[in-house]
């Protein structure tokens, strides 16, 4: 079953995170992203895990990397 492999349990973890990050970010003044953030972890999280068949390590690099990309596009926005 895929509710019990690593990479599931990952990837919903993965989305939780992004989606509590994006409400604490929120009690900023900051829009909030939390569905958006979570979505896009989740959809690429299966894009991931459905498609390519990849492990936890794929999906850990894959959030890290939305993660990264999605710290870089909020300080180019502050920058504005």
């Amino acid at each position: 079953m895929i509710f019990y492999q690593t990479n599931f349990i990952l990837a919903c973890v993965c989305g939780i995170t992004f989606y509590a990050m994006a409400k604490e970010e929120a009690k900023n003044g900051k829009r909030d992203n939390g569905w958006l953030w979570a979505g896009l972890s989740a959809a690429l999280s299966g894009l991931v895990i459905g498609i390519f068949s990849g492990g936890w390590v794929a999906v850990l690099l894959l959030n890290s990397a939305l993660f990264v990309g999605i710290a870089l596009f909020r300080v180019m926005q502050d920058r504005k």
